[in-house]
């Protein structure tokens, strides 16, 4: 498995999502929670399109398409 950092989540998202134990999330939990959450981060990055595609060179829907499969992935192979 790649090593990366994890992620911080607010207060309500950790209210709004029992199943997660701590604000503080990495490896599969943090997979999950962006999976649980991917529709949600890809419509806020949609409504700045053209800067994320100048960061990234992909529109968001084509970017986290393929990091939901990506992400799949990692957790089906754990």
């Amino acid at each position: 498995m790649q090593s990366v950092l994890g992620i911080s989540i607010s207060q309500q998202l950790l209210a709004t999502n029992p199943e997660f134990s701590q604000r503080y999330l990495e490896g599969i939990e943090m997979y999950a929670f962006l999976l649980i959450h991917i529709e949600d981060i890809t419509n806020f990055c949609s409504l700045f399109s053209a800067e994320f595609e100048q960061l990234f060179m992909l529109k968001p829907n084509v970017y986290f398409a393929a990091a939901e499969d990506s992400w799949l992935r990692l957790i089906e192979s754990s």
